[in-house]
This record gives structure tokens, sequence and C-alpha cells, in this order.
């Protein structure tokens, strides 16, 4: 199990919490309407003066208000993916390296080790035996057919 990244809690807890406000927006419509057909059915006056009315009216902003901040939440959450998107691209970049920094200077300090089973290394052609450098003149010697 890979440990979260704080961009990957955010986001789940973003999504979860627009989930939410989505839910209460939900219950807050249904109890608007059901505010208002109860204030119906019993032959009150539901206009927008009357304190039913305003009631109804106050569930309906609350639905809006938890709308607006489910909205907030998935914003957030987009948000938080694109953190993390840039931050794992940023982190899977390969950045250029001077791979002569391993060995500064080609051909110096370099040990043939021979392994076992192989042939020795004064059979090896003579040739690559001088590209290869294992003489010790030859270590200090650039091979011209590799500088053209």
């Amino acid at each position: 199990m890979t440990a979260k990244t704080g961009a990957q809690h955010l986001h789940e807890m973003h999504l979860t919490a627009a989930e939410h406000h989505d839910a209460l927006a939900k219950t807050k419509k249904n109890q608007a309407t059901l505010f208002r057909a109860m204030v119906k059915e019993a032959g009150m006056n539901a206009d927008g003066q009357s304190s039913h009315g305003k009631m109804a009216n106050e569930l309906d902003q609350e639905a809006s208000l938890h709308e607006e901040y489910a909205a907030h939440h998935r914003d957030a959450a987009a948000k938080c993916e694109k953190a993390e998107a840039d931050a794992m691209a940023k982190a899977n970049r390969i950045e250029p390296t001077q791979v002569m920094a391993i060995n500064p200077t080609p051909h110096q300090r370099v040990t043939p080790v021979p392994r076992a089973g192989s042939p020795s290394l004064q059979s090896i052609d003579p040739a690559l035996a001088k590209i290869v450098g294992l003489s010790a003149t030859d270590q200090h010697e650039d091979e011209e057919s590799l500088l053209q």
C-alpha cells in the first residue's frame, strides 16, 4: 500500500465534501417542497410574505448555498488532482546528466577484470585491446579511429 500525498488526501476530502453538500441541497429542496405542500393542505397562506412562505424560501436558499459549496469542493478537488498530476510529471522528468562525470578522462584507471571461464586478456585482438586500453601505454593514448 502506497502512502498518499497531501494533494491526494485533499482531493478525496473535497470530493467527499461535495457529495455531502449535494445530499444536503437535495434534502433542503425536498423540505421546502414538503413544507409548501403542508401549508397548502392546511389551507394556510403560503405567499412570500407569510412566515410559512418565508420559511419555505429559507429552505430553498439553504439548498442553493449547499449547491454552491458542492461546486466549490468539486473545483478544489479538480485543482488538487491537477497539482498531483503536475507533481508526478515533475518527479518523473528525466534530468540530463554528465555521463562523463563517472570517468572524466576516458581510458584511465580502467582495469579489466576477467570472469571465470573467459579467455585470457592476452588472447584478445590487438586492435580491441588498444581500444579498451589493456596495456599501460594504451591507457594514456586516444584511439585514432575513435577521434574521427
